[in-house]
């Protein structure tokens, strides 16, 4: 006799689930116990045994009895054979019960007939308002069971049927109607709480925002999301944010976004640096939430963008082009008070026909350390000087312009650059775009440093064991210094290389040890330039008057640990 009929229900569960996903050891004997059984009329506990009964079915389709399994289910051979070998998907959606909420799934596998089957009873006018929206027969089975009348599933069925492995990946709950509509559900909040603490997002029905298939289709296939990155009032953002059509609330509860997806924070003039560093911040984290959005769930994403001062346009261009994210640029026009799409740029690969741009700029090329982009005259001849022409025909050839420009400073000299902005907003933002971090830029911003974005070609590194200020050649640079572990040091050096300038035989010979890479002395002067980069070796241990350490010296102050590394950044 087969094993499998002498168990009681919790242990047919056990039973299931460890054969479900691998049959290989699973005797003939039982394979037919189970199909005998099937399908299931017992839902008194949590687990649901057709779930893995047809998991099971599909997983050993070659030994199951066609004619029998199609007896079963009272259907045709065809239709049977779909159900052991078609495609299928499955869905999440949340149940609640008591006001405590969990994740059910949702197996559906579709049908080229326009039979509706279930192995669960559930309530037969649901699945049919599926059926006459998506015009496709269907069969479904539940992971859990639960209370089977409802008809908060049906939103996932409905998207799992139309979008198939899009729609996997979320979470729904919602009743669909005949006619498209997407009602309310009990226990929402709780709801929303099961798929947080499980990193899974849910589209769910909110008035303004989720109320019919047609605003479900434009979330998952064509979501454009909002990006405000101005210092300014609260009327200019919501004049913004009010033409897309999905509410930044609403997007941040679907995918679980714990940032606000707007930046209005205050621009402090006399605290530059900082406000910018802030700033940075939540740009990289927001480009890499919205990068995580797109791979994972919606590869049609787009980000809608309108961003002021100019560093912070350009540097919204770098990060947002790292992340190869979709982005349409928006321009507010103070006639109509409102904000019109000027651009869209792909991705950074993309390359805008220049030919007709070219025309209206010129340049003056000369030496020198400062690019300046600018429709007025420029005092300073150094670096490149662009004239830029503006309003409407500016607007209408800005993104063909500023991949023209980020052509021209890719062709210069491979060093540090100031780069200072005085154009509009959507010529720095898609210039950052294009531009990315292939040029060493320091942003300059009325005057003054803002912040340094360094090119992605990384030059080798210069490792000494001291800096001096009488290293630098230049008249002005920007100095970044920090403080790095010994593995961290070596990881740096192997990647990218480096030239030693190590002034001491002995501190070579202990230094080479150490890093497990030959530094060999050099006591060359060395002259530094904007876009160098120097790893310094420095004991802690300071030298009598003269004293040169020898080689016993050095290792016996290394292996007390009186030594640092610093990762020194010119620019």
């Amino acid at each position: 006799m087969s094993l499998f009929k002498k168990l009681d229900y919790y242990q047919k569960v056990l039973f299931l689930e460890n054969y479900a996903d691998n049959p290989s050891n699973l005797s003939r004997e039982d394979l037919e116990a189970v199909l005998d059984s099937f399908p299931f009329n017992e839902f008194s506990q949590e687990k649901n045994l057709n779930f893995l009964a047809l998991k099971l079915f599909r997983n050993s389709k070659g030994n199951i009895d066609l004619e029998k399994f199609a007896e079963k289910l009272n259907i045709d051979i065809n239709t049977a054979e779909e159900i052991l070998s078609g495609d299928s998907f499955e869905v999440f959606f949340p149940v609640a019960k008591e006001g405590k909420a969990e994740l059910n799934r949702l197996l559906v596998i579709p049908l080229s007939s326009d039979i509706v089957l279930s192995t669960e009873p559930i309530y037969t006018d649901s699945p049919e308002a599926i059926k006459k929206l998506t015009g496709r027969g269907f069969f479904l089975t539940f992971s859990k069971n639960f209370d089977f009348k409802t008809n908060s599933y049906t939103l996932a069925l409905y998207s799992v049927l139309k979008f198939g492995n899009l729609a996997s990946k979320f979470a729904f709950t919602g009743r669909l109607t005949r006619e498209g509509k997407i009602e309310d559900v009990e226990f929402l909040e709780e709801k929303l709480k099961v798929c947080r603490e499980k990193k899974i997002p849910i589209i769910f029905p909110k008035k303004g925002d989720m109320e019919s298939v047609e605003n479900l289709e434009e979330f998952l296939t064509n979501l454009e999301i909002p990006l405000f990155i101005f210092p300014s009032s609260e009327k200019y953002r919501e004049t913004f944010t009010d033409i897309f059509d999905f509410s930044r609330d609403y997007i941040k509860s679907v995918f679980h976004i714990d940032a606000e997806l707007s930046y209005t924070a205050t621009f402090d003039e006399e605290n530059i640096i900082e406000s910018f560093t802030y700033y940075s911040r939540w740009l990289e984290y927001i480009g890499s939430t919205l990068k995580s959005i797109k791979e994972e769930y919606l590869p049609n994403l787009k980000v809608g963008l309108t961003s002021n001062p100019l560093v912070f346009s350009f540097f919204a261009g770098v990060i947002l082009s790292k992340k190869r994210l979709t982005v349409v640029f928006y321009k507010y026009f103070k006639e109509g008070e409102v904000y019109k799409p000027i651009f869209t740029i792909k991705d950074d690969r993309e390359s805008p026909n220049t030919e007709g741009v070219k025309n209206l700029i010129r340049t003056n090329h000369s030496p020198g350390d400062r690019i300046v982009i600018t429709r007025r005259d420029s005092k300073d001849n150094g670096g490149v000087v662009i004239k830029l022409p503006s309003g409407e025909h500016m607007d209408k050839h800005s993104k063909e312009l500023a991949y023209y420009v980020n052509n021209l400073i890719r062709s210069l000299e491979d060093k540090c650059y100031d780069l200072i902005l005085e154009t509009p907003n959507d010529f720095a933002f898609a210039l950052g775009y294009f531009l990315e971090d292939y040029k060493c830029l320091n942003l300059i911003h009325k005057g003054k440093f803002v912040y340094s974005i360094r090119d992605s070609l990384k030059k080798p590194y210069y490792l000494t064991n001291a800096f001096s200020l009488n290293m630098i050649s230049s008249k002005k640079v920007h100095i970044d210094v920090e403080e790095i572990d010994l593995k961290t040091a070596k990881e740096k050096l192997q990647k990218y290389g480096f030239t030693s300038f190590i002034s001491h035989v002995s501190t070579a010979q202990v230094l080479s040890r150490l890093l497990g890479m030959e530094a060999s002395p050099n006591r060359q002067n060395l002259k530094l330039e904007k876009g160098d980069r120097l790893m310094v070796f420095q004991i802690s241990v300071r030298p009598k008057e003269g004293q040169v350490f020898s080689k016993e010296e050095i290792e016996a102050i290394v292996r007390e640990n009186k030594f640092k590394f610093f990762e020194v950044f010119i620019s």
